[in-house]
């Protein structure tokens, strides 16, 4: 029996990433799926070739609504274990529930949706909280994207592989190739980046660094002799040459560079980066150096480390290539739902 699948998710690149394949899976097994989400992935989305339907704004609205109703910004002064506590009932739960809901159920009603697979973060996905009779499966608890050495499902919950498996045979560079990047939504202090380049500037490494689409490399000119700094490059292109990744804690990230079995130091910049890092500190994947301790030394003495213990990220790496791939998962939700 087809399904029809509504996908509710936060409309930032970690929300969507790990549900998109997902979704693509479901579509290919002949299920009918909607991905309900903000304007800023309606392109990723649809490029993808699935159905997308507009839901609530997005962060860009939500963090002045937020600074608004508080008076102030949002999270200021927090320590970093407090931050993802502060964020998610207010920003997730009061501001953006409220600004996608009904979009959601419009979406909703118009699929005549019988499962809906959302987000943690997405509550608006709840919908039989406001009386739909749907089934709901939640990225998280349901399904598990984390490899065990990083964390353990639920009971009960699937596992589901986050990540592509690397297209090109792993060939690191020498010198080592260090990676570094903030993501897409961390990466606005560029003193972070210059930082690193400082620290790596004299090592017997090389670095390529990607800022994002929204910044500009001219403005961290001039960069060290054994670094290059672009917008973007397509981690898929990069990972297979890299020894070692800088990075700021993202799941999407974090998960790419372990698919590759690559160690990483993590520089947490906000939200759920602290738990990323804390996680990758504790299962001996990398290092972690919270904002206070980001220095040119601790930085060189961390990636040094890192890249002198490159084994617990290839058993990473072996333990997401067993993880079933998303089309696995999608043929169990059919059995399980339709």
């Amino acid at each position: 029996m087809t399904m029809r699948v509504l996908v509710v998710c936060i409309p930032q690149a970690g929300h969507l990433t790990p549900l998109l394949p997902l979704a693509s899976a479901l579509a290919e097994q002949g299920d009918e799926v909607v991905v309900a989400s903000g304007p800023d992935v309606a392109d990723t989305v649809t490029t993808a070739g699935l159905r997308f339907a507009a839901a609530g704004s997005g962060p860009a609205q939500w963090f002045p609504a937020l600074s608004k109703r508080i008076r102030g910004v949002p999270g200021d002064g927090l320590p970093a274990a407090r931050i993802l506590p502060y964020f998610v009932p207010r920003l997730f739960g009061e501001i953006a529930a409220t600004d996608m809901i009904d979009d959601v159920l419009d979406a909703a009603r118009a699929l005549d949706a019988h499962l809906v697979v959302y987000d943690p973060v997405a509550f608006a996905g709840q919908l039989r909280t406001f009386g739909l009779n749907v089934r709901e499966v939640r990225r998280e608890t349901a399904i598990s994207i984390w490899p065990p050495i990083l964390q353990q499902a639920e009971p009960g919950a699937l596992t589901m592989r986050p990540t592509p498996l690397p297209a090109a045979t792993t060939q690191p560079c020498r010198p080592p190739l260090i990676y570094l990047t903030l993501g897409t939504f961390s990466n606005a202090n560029l003193t972070v980046f210059r930082t690193v380049l400082d620290a790596l500037a004299a090592e017997p490494v090389e670095l390529i660094a990607t800022v994002g689409l929204d910044n500009d490399p001219d403005a961290l000119r001039p960069w060290p002799a054994n670094a290059r700094v672009e917008r973007f490059i397509p981690q898929s292109e990069l990972l297979p040459r890299c020894s070692a990744v800088v990075d700021h804690g993202g799941s999407g990230t974090v998960l790419g560079a372990l698919a590759h079995g690559l160690p990483q130091l993590v520089l947490p910049q906000s939200a759920d980066n602290f738990i990323n890092a804390e996680m990758i500190e504790q299962s001996g994947l990398g290092q972690r150096l919270l904002p206070e301790e980001v220095t040119p030394d601790a930085i060189a003495r961390a990636v040094a480390d890192v890249l002198a213990d490159p084994a617990p990220a290839r058993r990473a790496a072996a333990e997401i290539a067993t993880m079933p791939a998303p089309c696995e998962i999608a043929h169990i939700l059919r059995e399980r739902y339709s």
